[in-house]
C-alpha cells in the first residue's frame, strides 16, 4: 500500500510556492504508521473524464478544459474525449500508479515492496532552499515529492516493509 498526499502548485498560491493541499491527510494512521508516503501535485489535474459518468454530468462546466479527437488504434475508434480539471489526493494517486506501470515496464522483476522503497528513496522532501530545514513534518509530507525519473530509471531494489 502507499498513501500519496498532495499539493497545490505555487501559480494557485499567493505565496508562488507549492504548497501542502488542504484536503491532503496526514499522519499517523492509527498503528503509529507514516501517511501519506509521499507527496505529488493534485490540484487542478487534467485528465480524461468519460462523458457519460456521473462525475461528467455532475461537474460544473467549468470543470471541462478541454475536448479531443481520441483514435487509440487498437480496433474501435475511441471517439470524442472529454478531459477535466479536478483537485484531490485521488488525482495524485493516479499519477504514482502511472509512474509505478512505467517503473514495472522497466523493471518487470521489481516486488511490490521494492517497488514502494524505491518511491520512497527517490522522493525528494521539500525543504526551504535557504535554511535547509523541512517545510513539513514527515506526517505531512512522508518521504517527500515524488521525483517520478528517479522512480522509473533508478536502480535501488530496496524494501520499504523492513520488520
Amino acid at each position: 500500500v502507499v498513501t500519496v498526499g498532495a499539493l497545490r502548485s505555487g501559480r494557485y498560491n499567493a505565496s508562488g510556492d507549492d504548497e501542502l493541499a488542504d484536503y491532503s491527510s496526514r499522519g499517523p494512521t492509527e498503528m503509529g504508521f507514516v501517511k501519506p508516503d509521499l507527496l505529488v501535485p493534485g490540484s487542478r489535474t487534467i485528465a480524461p473524464m468519460p462523458q457519460s459518468s456521473t462525475l461528467a454530468t455532475s461537474a460544473p462546466d467549468e470543470r471541462t478544459v478541454a475536448v479531443a479527437t481520441v483514435d487509440l488504434k487498437i480496433g474501435a475508434f475511441a471517439g470524442r474525449q472529454e478531459y477535466g480539471q479536478l483537485s484531490g489526493t485521488s488525482m495524485a494517486a493516479a499519477q504514482v500508479s502511472g509512474v509505478v506501470a512505467l517503473m514495472l515496464q522497466a523493471n518487470p522483476g521489481l516486488t511490490n515492496d521494492e517497488v514502494k522503497g524505491r518511491l520512497l528513496a527517490t522522493a525528494r522532501p521539500a525543504s526551504d532552499p535557504d535554511t535547509g530545514q523541512l517545510r513539513y513534518s514527515v506526517w505531512e509530507q512522508g518521504a517527500g515529492l515524488l521525483d517520478a525519473r528517479a522512480a522509473i530509471l533508478g536502480t535501488t531494489t530496496e524494501r520499504a516493509n523492513q520488520g
